[in-house]
């Protein structure tokens, strides 16, 4: 993708049914200001570090959090070649849940990160059953079944480069130490497969990506 991009919150325009989001897309080979795009959002929601960019450089999709880390809802905006406000739309979720209110989403439900494929073409939540894949063109998406023992976690995700499969790190409480594992899925479902696992007296001893959850530290945003 020729793009980079960076999420800053701008304070609100005195609307107190939003606030606005500025969002500044910025080329990689030179560094300057390729693109920018601003929109609203309904108050009560704050914007996540994730973003994707679209297949077709023209859209971009932001991930919200209606309090603490997990995902409430993703929305997609368009990039406009000047500043300009944009209203963006929620194409994952629900408002109630933007907004914080109880709002059960199977495809939501416990996500707490979101990734996507290298051409921008599939966006990945991780919500407690596994991964939910959304086609970006389409908008159109589909539940990729995962399951873990209540002693463990999906603790790191990645897209597979040149393949259309995500690989997951899982770590597990045993009784002294912890294993890690690290296992692959296709887009299309089946079993995942084994790749590599250790034991070790740290947890997340195999590393692909960001920790974002963890066993054993008390907290536990995706469950």
């Amino acid at each position: 993708m020729p793009y980079r991009h960076v999420v800053v919150n701008c304070p609100s325009k005195g609307r107190r049914e939003v606030y606005t989001y500025c969002l500044v897309i910025i080329r990689r080979s030179s560094g300057a200001p390729a693109r920018a795009v601003e929109g609203r959002q309904p108050i009560g929601s704050r914007i996540l570090p994730a973003t994707l960019i679209g297949v077709d450089d023209k859209q971009i999709f932001l991930a919200t959090s209606g309090g603490g880390v997990r995902i409430s809802g993703i929305w997609e905006a368009t990039m406009q070649t000047s500043p300009s406000v944009n209203a963006a739309r929620l194409v994952i979720g629900t408002r109630a849940r933007v907004q914080g209110r109880p709002a059960p989403a199977a495809h939501l439900d416990g996500a707490t990160h979101m990734f996507g494929s290298p051409d921008g073409r599939y966006l990945v939540l991780d919500p407690g059953q596994g991964f939910w894949v959304e086609d970006t063109l389409t908008l159109q998406g589909h539940l990729v079944p995962v399951s873990s023992p209540s002693n463990c976690v999906l603790s790191q995700s990645a897209w597979i480069s040149g393949a259309r499969a995500i690989a997951f790190g899982r770590t597990c409480r045993l009784k002294t130490g912890f294993s890690s594992t690290l296992l692959r899925v296709g887009l299309t479902g089946g079993p995942p497969r084994r790749l590599l696992s250790n034991i070790d007296y740290h947890p997340d001893a195999i590393s692909i990506d960001t920790v974002y959850r963890c066993v054993g530290c008390g907290v536990n945003p995706g469950s």
